[in-house]
Formats: C-alpha cells, structure tokens, sequence
C-alpha cells in the first residue's frame, strides 16, 4: 500500500522519533486529494492526472481504471519499479 507522501512528509514535524504516530493521526484527519497522495508523481496515462505515486508507482486516483496497478512509462516499455523485469523509473 502507498503512502500519503503530504500526511508523511508532514508527520516529520515534531518529536522526532514519533513520526509513525503523526502520520496515522494526519491520515486519519485529512482528506487529501490523488495528487497530494502522490507526492512528486507522474501522470497517469489512463486519467490524465498527476498522480502515480511517486515511490510505489500506482495510480492514487480511486476514479481511475487503472487505480492500484502499476504505472507503464509508456507503450513497450517496462511497468516503471518493477522488480521482476528491471523496470525503471519512468
């Protein structure tokens, strides 16, 4: 499962040592959008949105068709992150 990369980033501030509880706590409060959720992410090719998740490289929009699944960089290539096949970053 990816994270919220605004909630984790956010949960940075504080004690340090507690971020896991922050980030539950900020998750839990907030309503974040796809793109929030992402973080520095790419754009989907099937919702034209930036949101593939900039570490687990799925799409976050849930209104997507391809929403959980791993983000191709493009035709032929490989899924981006894919350990199995080599894939890369896209």
């Amino acid at each position: 499962m990816a994270s919220c990369e605004k909630c984790w980033n956010d949960s940075y501030y504080g004690t340090p040592g507690d971020q896991g509880n922050r980030y539950i706590k900020l998750v839990r409060s907030r309503n974040c959008t796809p793109e929030e959720q992402a973080g520095d992410g790419k754009i989907c090719p099937s919702c034209n949105r930036k949101t593939i998740h900039m570490y687990a490289k799925i799409c976050m929009n849930p209104a997507c068709i391809k929403y959980g699944e791993i983000a191709y960089a493009g035709a032929g290539e490989s899924p981006a992150g894919c350990l199995s096949c080599g894939g890369g970053e896209n």
